[in-house]
């Protein structure tokens, strides 16, 4: 269970890039390094989500039906 979604927390980081208060808290908050890494994984694994349901359309889990018994 998602507290914040992906979707909410980027749209967050999008508004903040058109900011030019910087030195105000949440400026400052954006500014750090760990919060840009989170947000660069964020959108990595938003993007691999986004493969990953555009790619899945063949039925296949990646398991192996065969009976070789």
């Amino acid at each position: 269970m998602d507290v914040v979604g992906d979707a909410a927390i980027l749209s967050w980081a999008e508004e903040r890039r058109g900011e030019t208060d910087d030195d105000g808290p949440v400026g400052r908050l954006f500014r750090q390094k760990h919060t840009q890494d989170f947000l660069e994984w964020l959108e990595e694994d938003s993007d691999d989500d986004d493969d990953d349901d555009s790619s899945s359309g063949d039925g296949s889990d990646g398991s192996s039906d065969s009976d070789s018994d």
